[in-house]
């Protein structure tokens, strides 16, 4: 073969050679990455999680979840949510950088490594992370009702853990005292926190339950009406969510959501709230806000943010014709139609102001023809065939 065509044999050779090696390098990063993020993935933090472990050496492990990441797919869709852990990711991950390593552990959860952390500098990098989400806000459409924010529970090598399983394992366990406290916090992980955290998340749920009924008294100052309303349809939604299929965890949120749907009320001026007769235009646009009002106090009450969507929709219809923000059909999410069918039926049996209560044959009659219009057809069925007659036997 002459030089020239071997010369040239060998260069052939040599790019596909480089070329199959770069896809090979290619490869690699792909299977060690996370697509959405380009943080590394849950495959690699378990490689070097053991790695850190089997060199013996000092580290420490991070764990954090995103507190808002379900209301805000719920309320402005998964797209909205993927650019928040877009956002997320990059702030954790200058946050380490430097320290150590970032990686998206799965769903709204991240994970940090940090070789040769103690204690003190775990907790430092810990709270430059959460300083930076809570800084967060998405560029497009901005929100001032959603507030990004990071729980985050640490642990550290071979303090709290004699391996990587049970180091991790005892990171979850403060990430949850942390989500237990309000989130938005660090918690480093110490021993007693599996003491001392089912009682403090019980007096937690106990004086949640007293603001709630406290906020509902007040409302029921401002309107007569509104107080009763809104325990009744917190029994109704609950009941209707248990035949419906949902957990008893729903079905227990469902009734404080009933509680409080109607909170935003006490942002309306006495003029409308209590006005005799039909409102004016202007006044019916005052009136819907008070979903999104109810919306912004129950931010307030973070342990309730799955609720959050739900009040906001309770005024949705079926029919995409509803407001704030007229959802159509599964769009709205569930519980926002359970609350609406349990709202509306108590509406109508109720004295309101503007019209005498209608009979129990009558309301139903009305959920009976506004059947996938106003209502989920398949709601409306499970509420008169089931709810409706089991809640009659009761009352004897």
């Amino acid at each position: 073969m002459p030089a020239d065509e071997l010369a040239g044999f060998q260069r052939t050779f040599n790019f596909l050679v480089d070329a199959v090696a770069e896809k090979e390098k290619e490869l690699e990063r792909l299977a060690a990455t996370d697509d959405l993020t380009g943080l590394f993935n849950h495959r690699s933090f378990v490689r070097d999680l053991e790695a850190l472990h089997e060199a013996a050496a000092p580290f420490a492990v991070l764990m954090c979840d995103l507190d808002n990441l379900k209301l805000l797919n719920d309320a402005r869709g998964h797209l909205a949510g993927d650019r928040l852990l877009q956002m997320a990711a990059a702030t954790i991950g200058r946050a380490v950088a430097g320290r150590g390593t970032a990686y998206r552990y799965g769903g709204d959860e991240f994970a940090v490594l940090l070789p040769g952390a103690d204690a003190a500098a775990a907790a430092a990098v810990a709270g430059r992370i959460r300083r930076e989400v809570a800084d967060l806000a998405l560029p497009e459409e901005p929100d001032p009702l959603f507030c990004a924010t990071i729980s985050i529970g640490s642990a550290t090598f071979p303090e709290d853990g004699r391996n990587g399983a049970e180091l991790v394992a005892n990171a979850d366990r403060a990430l949850a005292a942390a989500k237990q406290r309000g989130r938005n916090q660090v918690v480093p992980y110490d021993p007693e926190l599996e003491t001392f955290a089912p009682v403090g998340a019980e007096a937690h749920t106990s004086l949640l339950m007293d603001v709630i009924r406290s906020l509902a008294a007040v409302v029921d100052v401002r309107d007569q009406y509104t107080g009763s309303h809104s325990e009744q349809v917190g029994e109704l939604a609950s009941r209707l969510g248990q035949a419906a299929g949902l957990s008893p965890r729903q079905c227990f949120y469902l009734r404080i959501a009933g509680l409080l749907h109607d909170c935003g009320k006490i942002g309306l001026p006495d003029t409308v709230l209590r006005k005799q007769g039909p409102l004016t235009p202007d006044e019916q646009v005052l009136v819907r806000q008070h979903p999104v009002l109810s919306g912004r106090i129950v931010q307030h009450l973070r342990t309730l943010e799955i609720i959050r969507p739900w009040v906001i929709h309770h005024h949705e219809r079926y029919d995409g014709t509803g407001y704030p923000e007229g959802l159509q059909g599964e769009a709205i999410p569930l519980e926002a139609r359970i609350l609406a069918i349990a709202d509306a039926y108590h509406a109508m049996v109720s004295h309101r102001p503007c019209r005498p209560a209608l009979s129990e044959e009558m309301a139903c009659e009305e959920l009976q023809a506004q059947r996938g219009r106003q209502f989920d057809p398949r709601l409306v069925d499970i509420f008169l065939a089931r709810v409706l007659p089991a809640r009659a036997a009761e009352a004897g």
